[in-house]
């Protein structure tokens, strides 16, 4: 196994050191697609902001109010996601084209934006809707055990220390499962954007492609999404030291995900021979 993920993180550092577009192009993009929806927050939300800001609590708002401001939420949402899919979509296919050894410029940016942008887009919303339903469903089984606690003992009593230590206990294992969830599901679905993107197919064969994958090298795949988290989190503190620590954070972040995801790349190539 580790020699496996040494192979494919040099071959991820060759394709990087000869596609170094592959990294700055997408970041350029991604950084006037900030700006757009920066922008869009303040155009969509400025005119409803000043009363919600003034209002004492939500009760008092007005149910006019409560609807326009939802229905901008909600074009907020239709203008925003659609854009960062569109990101990504660029991103992973020119990631793609340089693993399968091609020389890569900003032209493939629009043509993975032109050939699986909308594959992309509706994948994303599959994997949203899955987190979604677990976080849905923790919050019904969460509410269950609050309704217990307040039979048993009451509605006065919750802020008593011993009702909420009783809260606290029963939400641990709750807890410890929707983690080990969506765990779960981030590592099943790790790839389905990748074989998208290196393949070419349609949505129900890349997720079937990629479960398949992951539960074949299930060690492999775990083991670079952990050491990538694991690299991440323990040289942020360090990061944060440098001048503009903060940018400086973003910047590292963002080229140890490309290397994460070209390495992936990499290794399904090497085991698929696709």
């Amino acid at each position: 196994m580790v020699d496996q993920i040494k192979i494919a993180l040099g071959k991820a550092h060759g394709t990087l050191r000869n596609n170094l577009v592959v990294l700055w192009f997408p970041a350029l993009f991604n950084t006037a697609a900030a700006v757009f929806i920066m922008l869009a927050v303040v155009l969509v939300l400025l005119p409803v902001v000043p009363e919600l800001l003034t209002s004492p609590d939500i009760v008092s708002l007005s149910p006019e109010l409560l609807s326009a401001a939802s229905g901008r939420l909600l074009l907020l949402l239709g203008l925003c996601i659609p854009v960062l899919a569109v990101a990504n979509a660029g991103a992973i296919f020119m990631q793609a084209r340089a693993a399968k050894g091609e020389q890569v410029d900003t032209a493939h940016f629009f043509l993975g934006v032109r050939t699986i942008g909308v594959r992309i887009l509706v994948g994303s919303l599959v994997v949203w809707g899955c987190y979604a339903l677990i976080f849905v469903l923790s919050m019904l089984v969460f509410a269950q055990g609050i309704t217990k606690i307040l039979l048993e003992y009451g509605v006065d009593s919750i802020p008593s220390p011993e009702v909420m230590s009783e809260l606290l206990l029963r939400s641990r294992p709750l807890s410890i499962v929707g983690a080990l969830l969506l765990s779960l599901i981030s590592l099943i679905f790790s790839m389905w954007a990748r074989v998208v993107a290196i393949r070419e197919l349609g949505l129900r064969q890349a997720f079937a492609c990629s479960v398949k994958f992951v539960q074949r090298n299930f060690f492999v795949v775990t083991a670079v999404l952990l050491l990538t988290w694991l690299l991440t989190t323990s040289t942020q503190p360090l990061v944060e030291r440098l001048p503009l620590g903060g940018l400086m954070v973003v910047v590292f972040f963002y080229i140890v995900r490309v290397y994460m995801s070209i390495i992936l790349m990499h290794f399904y190539i090497d085991k698929t021979g696709k």
